[in-house]
């Protein structure tokens, strides 16, 4: 974490594992569904419906859309998002098996706000790191009469 005048105050001390449990995966959500497209018959997959039910039994899983429609397949890729409809369906099942996770029970929050956005290419000597494939830039914490600019964000995933 870095003062307005990109002054070191504080680090992250503790790996994602630690924190949540597992270590976590970052990518677009349109590379997710390239990839999915890419390996899976264009039928099997359902974008932009809302799930209204899902059963699961020995034969497999069957959703229900909003639309009234029914899908049924051996597996079920929930790909929609934090608040997912098939997570939230999970953990149901799950917590009637009496099989979720305690650390799954807390509130999804981290005690962070993510603000994702774009700059101008940056100087490699002045921001090291930014040429890596996967760089975690930094955090500007300045006081309410000094403004920073975009040109302190970094991406993080450089291709």
């Amino acid at each position: 974490m870095l003062t307005d005048k990109l002054e070191l105050i504080g680090k992250t001390v503790a790996s994602n594992t630690d924190i949540i449990g597992y270590d976590r995966v970052l990518f677009a959500r349109p590379e997710l569904q390239a990839m999915l497209l890419k390996k899976f018959p264009s039928e099997k997959i359902h974008l932009a419906k809302k799930i209204v039910t899902l059963d699961k039994d020995m034969d497999g899983v069957t959703i229900t859309f909003d639309d009234n429609t029914t899908a049924c397949s051996d597996i079920l890729v929930g790909a929609d998002g934090a608040q997912s409809a098939v997570r939230q369906h999970l953990y149901k099942t799950l917590e009637k098996e009496v099989l979720l996770p305690k650390s799954d029970t807390k509130p999804m929050s981290k005690g962070y706000i993510s603000l994702v956005g774009m700059s101008n290419k940056l100087d490699p000597v002045k921001y090291p790191g930014v040429l890596e494939k996967e760089y975690e830039g930094y955090c500007i914490v300045g006081d309410k009469d000094t403004p920073y600019t975009a040109s302190y964000a970094v991406r993080v995933h450089v291709s």
